[in-house]
């Protein structure tokens, strides 16, 4: 992991930012695509949620799988799975571990993320301390932060943080030394 060296009062210390552990190349699904793709497109990268971007690529929400969950709950409200179950089992049991496969698609199919994705974004400047953004990931009870920066009147999406990269970052700054 890099680190920036800096000195206060005399003391040497690192400080790692959002640059040095985001990812940089972040899957992102539109307002208007079914929750059918985005389950099959997080199934297929391997990633429990995705920043949601408008036609003009403005960063409008987050959508992650237990938007997908409760969408099937609200479609299914019998349904008696455990969330967090569904959440631990999500990719191994390939969604149906709500209902049958193609029940769990048919239910997805019907909807939209706009729908149920979370709207508004938590975001951080690339400059941002690891330790600011572990602070705002537990504030704000999330699992990823978007790493934004200012580009022409806009933010621009940079990377994302997800609570595994925090996790394997600090492990390896904790080996490293």
């Amino acid at each position: 992991m890099r680190a920036h060296a800096r000195t206060l009062a005399g003391q040497e210390f690192t400080v790692t930012t959002a640059k040095d552990i985001m990812q940089t190349e972040v899957v992102t699904v539109g307002s208007d695509d079914s929750l059918s793709s985005v389950y099959r497109l997080f199934a297929a990268a391997e990633i429990s949620g995705a920043p949601v971007v408008d036609e003009l690529g403005t960063i409008v929400g987050v959508v992650s799988v237990r938007d997908l969950m409760r969408a099937t709950q609200d479609e299914h409200e019998n349904s008696s799975v455990d969330s967090n179950y569904f959440r631990d089992g999500f990719f191994e049991a390939g969604g149906s571990c709500l209902m049958g496969g193609d029940d769990f698609e048919e239910a997805l199919s019907q909807r939209v993320v706009s729908e149920v994705m979370t709207a508004g974004v938590v975001a951080v400047a690339p400059d941002t301390s690891a330790s600011e953004i572990v602070k705002t990931i537990l504030r704000d009870r999330i699992h990823r932060v978007l790493v934004v920066e200012h580009r022409r009147d806009k933010d621009a999406l940079v990377g994302l943080i997800s609570l595994l990269d925090l996790v394997a970052a600090f492990a390896s700054d904790e080996c490293d030394g």
